[in-house]
C-alpha cells in the first residue's frame, strides 16, 4: 500500500477487527524517502486504549518495524495508518501488516 501524493496531502487508511483478549505483537515492512509531517500508525483497542507509533523516519529501502505488548481488553481493535505532508512528493510505503497473539512466557 502507498499513501501519499504529488500535492500537499493527508489521508488514513484503517480496519476494525474482532480478536481474542490478549496481548499481541504489531509488524510492517515499511519504505520511506523521509520529510512526511505525520507518519503514524494507530491501534486503538476497543475501549479506547490507544497505542501510537511513528513512521516518520527515512528508510533506505524495506524495513521491517515491529512493537511487542500491545494489549487488547475488549476483544476488538482498530489499526490506522495516517500520513500527510504539506508540500507532497513524500510518499510512505507499507507492506506485510500482522497483529499476532503473543504466546505466554
Amino acid at each position: 500500500m502507498q499513501l501519499g501524493a504529488d500535492q500537499a496531502y493527508g489521508g488514513s487508511v484503517y480496519q476494525e477487527i474482532q480478536l481474542p483478549k490478549g496481548k499481541y505483537h504489531f509488524c510492517l515492512d515499511k519504505n520511506s524517502l523521509g520529510d512526511l509531517d505525520i507518519a503514524k500508525v494507530i491501534i486503538q483497542d476497543g475501549k479506547r486504549k490507544t497505542y501510537e507509533f511513528s513512521l516518520k523516519e527515512k528508510t533506505n529501502g524495506w524495513q521491517t518495524k515491529e512493537w511487542k505488548d500491545i494489549e487488547i481488553t475488549s476483544g476488538k481493535a482498530k489499526i490506522g495508518l495516517y500520513v500527510k505532508s504539506k508540500t507532497g512528493g513524500h510518499y510512505l510505503k507499507i507492506d506485510n501488516l500482522s497483529l499476532t497473539k503473543q504466546t505466554d512466557e
